[in-house]
C-alpha cells in the first residue's frame, strides 16, 4: 500500500506530527507499506522545502509561500494537495480535520468527486477542536473560531474513514452520523527505544529519592490546582521535590514558581522549561515518580496524551486523575477521581515512601503499554481496518 500522510505542522515544536503521524508511518513501513509524510512547516520555517528520510519514511516539507492574507493559507493547502497527488497514493491519511490538513481534505474530497483522485481518504482526529474544545480556549481570531467547528464537522463527515485517538472522540464522530464501521480507535502508542541511553545534559536532576516529575504544557489543569496538590504532598513528605519539564502557552510555570515562593516552598520546585523530545526522554529515564493532573472537561476527555504514553513506556509510576484515556496507561492503583486533591497527594506520598510499591507500580505501568500499545501492534490493527472496512 502506498500511503501519504499529511501533517498539520512541522516536526520541531508541536506533538501530533512527531508523536503520532511519524511513529505510525514508521510502523507501516516495517509492515511493507511505502509512506511519505508531507508537512507544512509554518511553525519551523527553517525546514521549508527540505526533504529527508526517517526509518524508511520520506519526510517532505513543502516550500512555504510568501505571506499574504487568506491567500497564504489557500496556497499552503494547494501545495500540500499538489505534492500529495505527485506521489500517486493509494491512501491519504490527514492528521487533524482542521487547519491545513482540513483544507487539504476538502480539496481532495472535491477532486475525488470529480474523479481526479481515486485513493482512500482517511482523516485522523486526536483532539476535539470545535465547540467545547480547543477553539474555545485558543487565541484564534474570531473568524477562525467560527470556521473551525464547521470545518471539523465537514471534514469528519466527508471522507472514507476516520481514525480517533480516544473513545470520547469515537462517540463524537458517531454522533455526526459517521457509521461505526468507518471509525477506527487508534490511541497513541509507544516506540521501543533501541540502544543505550546517551545521558542527559542535566545529569542527576531527577535522581533524588523523593523527586517527582511533571512533563507538561500546562493544558490539562490550572496551575493553582497543581499547587494545592503539591503543597499536600510536601506536608506528607517534606523532602519531596517537584521537577517540571515543559512550558505553558501562557507562562503558567512562572505562576507556579510565584505561588511556591509566596508559600515559602520555593525550594521544593524546579522548572526546567521546554526541552527537545530526545533530551526530555533522557531526563525522564532518571525519574522515579510522575504526576498527571487532569481537569474533567471535554478537551481532556477527548485527548490521548503522547507524553503520558511515553512516561508509561519508561516504567515510571504515574499518579493520574481518571479522565479520558489516562486509564489506558495508568494502573487502577494509581488513578484518582479528578479534583480529589487529598487522595492524589496520598498516592504520591505512598510511592515516595515505599520503594517496593514504587517498583511494582512501575512494572505494572510498563506492562500496560508493552506490547499491547506499541505502534507496531497498533499499526497491525490499522492495516486490518483498512483492508476490511475502508473502501
Amino acid at each position: 500500500m502506498k500511503a501519504t500522510c499529511i501533517g498539520p505542522f512541522g516536526l520541531r515544536i508541536k506533538g501530533t506530527t512527531r508523536a503520532r503521524l511519524l511513529p505510525l508511518a514508521r510502523a507501516l513501513v516495517r509492515k511493507g507499506w511505502s509512506a511519505v509524510a508531507i508537512l507544512p512547516p509554518w511553525d519551523s520555517p527553517q525546514d521549508s522545502g527540505k526533504t529527508w528520510e526517517d526509518n524508511g519514511v520520506v519526510l517532505r516539507h513543502i516550500r512555504l509561500p510568501v505571506k499574504a492574507p487568506l491567500l497564504y493559507h489557500l496556497l499552503v493547502a494547494w501545495r500540500l494537495v499538489r505534492e500529495c497527488l505527485s506521489h500517486k497514493p493509494e491512501l491519504v491519511h490527514l492528521f487533524k480535520p482542521i487547519g491545513y490538513p482540513g483544507l487539504t481534505a476538502m480539496m481532495l474530497w472535491s477532486l475525488k468527486r470529480l474523479g481526479r483522485f481515486r485513493g482512500l481518504l482517511i482523516v485522523d482526529a486526536d483532539d476535539w477542536e470545535g465547540h467545547g474544545g480547543w477553539s474555545d480556549i485558543s487565541a484564534y481570531p474570531a473568524h477562525w473560531r467560527a470556521f473551525i467547528p464547521f470545518q471539523e464537522r465537514w471534514v469528519l463527515t466527508h471522507c472514507d474513514a476516520v481514525t480517533v485517538a480516544s473513545r470520547t472522540l469515537q462517540t463524537l464522530v458517531w454522533s455526526l452520523g459517521v457509521p461505526p464501521s468507518k471509525v477506527f480507535y487508534l490511541p497513541n502508542g509507544v516506540e521501543l527505544r533501541g540502544g543505550s541511553p546517551q545521558g542527559s545534559q542535566l545529569p542527576g536532576v531527577l535522581s533524588g529519592k523523593a523527586t517527582v516529575v511533571l512533563y507538561t504544557r500546562f493544558v490539562e489543569f490550572a496551575p493553582e490546582r497543581l499547587w494545592r496538590i503539591w503543597k499536600e504532598v510536601v506536608s506528607q513528605v517534606p523532602e519531596a521535590h517537584l521537577v517540571v519539564i515543559g512550558r505553558g502557552f501562557k507562562g503558567e510555570e512562572s505562576s507556579l514558581l510565584e505561588m511556591a515562593r509566596e508559600d515559602g516552598l520555593g525550594s521544593t520546585l524546579s522548572c526546567l522549561g521546554w526541552k527537545e523530545r530526545d533530551e526530555a526522554l533522557r531526563l525522564l529515564e532518571e525519574a522515579k515518580v510522575a504526576i498527571w493532573p487532569s481537569d474533567d472537561n471535554l478537551i481532556n476527555r477527548a485527548k490521548c496524551s503522547a507524553k503520558l504514553a511515553e512516561l508509561a513506556s519508561l516504567g515510571i509510576p504515574v499518579v493520574a486523575e481518571d479522565v479520558g484515556e489516562n486509564s489506558l496507561y495508568v494502573p487502577a492503583e494509581l488513578l484518582v477521581k479528578s479534583g480529589d486533591v487529598s487522595e492524589f497527594a496520598r498516592k504520591v506520598a505512598a510511592l515516595l515512601r515505599d520503594e517496593a510499591f514504587r517498583l511494582e507500580m512501575g512494572r505494572k505501568t510498563r506492562e500496560r503499554v508493552i506490547p499491547e500499545l506499541t505502534w507496531d501492534n497498533l499499526a497491525e490493527g490499522f492495516v486490518k481496518f483498512i483492508s476490511c472496512y475502508a473502501g
